[in-house]
C-alpha cells in the first residue's frame, strides 16, 4: 500500500513519506497562509480606516471618506491575491482560491465591525448601513474584490503556469 501511495507523488518518494502526510502538511501550510493574509489585510484596512476617520474626515465630505476607505485597500487586496495565487498554484489552486474567497470577506467584515464598535461605539444597524448600494455606499466593492481577487489571480497564474 505504501509503495502505491509513494508512486503517485514524486515529492513523497524524495521525502520517503506517504502521500497523506504530505497532503496534511500542505493543508496546514495553506490554512496558515490564509490566516496570515487575512491578518495582514485586516491590519491594513484597520489602519486605513483610522487614517480616514481621524485625519482625512476633517477635510473631506463623508461620502468621499467612504470612497477613500474602499479604494485605497484595493491594490493591496490585489497584491495579496497574487501572492496567495503564486503560493497555492498547482492542481488544487481552485480549492485554495475558494477557501480564500469564502474566508476573506467575512473576516474583513468582522474586523471592520469591531473597529467601528470599539472606536465609535457603532451598533449593527450603523454597520449594515454600509451595504446600502442604492444610496451609493462603496463598501460592497471592497467585499467583491476580496471575494473575486483570489479566484481571478489564481486563474491568471494557473493559465500562465499550467
Amino acid at each position: 500500500m505504501a509503495e502505491n501511495l509513494q508512486s503517485q507523488c514524486p515529492e513523497c518518494e524524495a521525502m520517503d513519506q506517504p502521500t497523506e502526510t504530505v497532503d496534511r502538511r500542505n493543508f496546514i501550510r495553506v490554512i496558515a497562509e490564509h490566516g496570515v493574509a487575512v491578518a495582514a489585510t485586516a491590519t491594513l484596512v484597520g489602519a486605513n480606516d483610522a487614517i480616514g476617520d481621524n485625519w482625512i474626515a476633517a477635510m473631506l465630505p463623508a461620502r468621499t471618506v467612504e470612497w477613500y476607505k474602499v479604494l485605497v485597500p484595493l491594490p493591496y487586496v490585489a497584491l495579496i491575491s497574487i501572492i496567495h495565487a503564486r503560493r497555492t498554484q498547482g492542481p488544487q489552486w481552485l480549492q485554495a482560491a475558494v477557501v480564500a474567497s469564502s474566508n476573506w470577506p467575512p473576516s474583513m467584515m468582522a474586523a471592520d465591525y469591531f473597529y467601528g464598535r470599539f472606536t465609535f461605539g457603532e451598533d449593527l444597524e450603523a454597520f449594515f448601513s454600509r451595504f446600502l448600494i442604492q444610496w451609493g455606499q462603496p463598501y460592497p466593492l471592497l467585499l467583491l474584490a476580496l471575494f473575486a481577487g483570489p479566484i481571478m489571480a489564481g486563474a491568471a497564474i494557473q493559465r500562465r503556469n499550467p
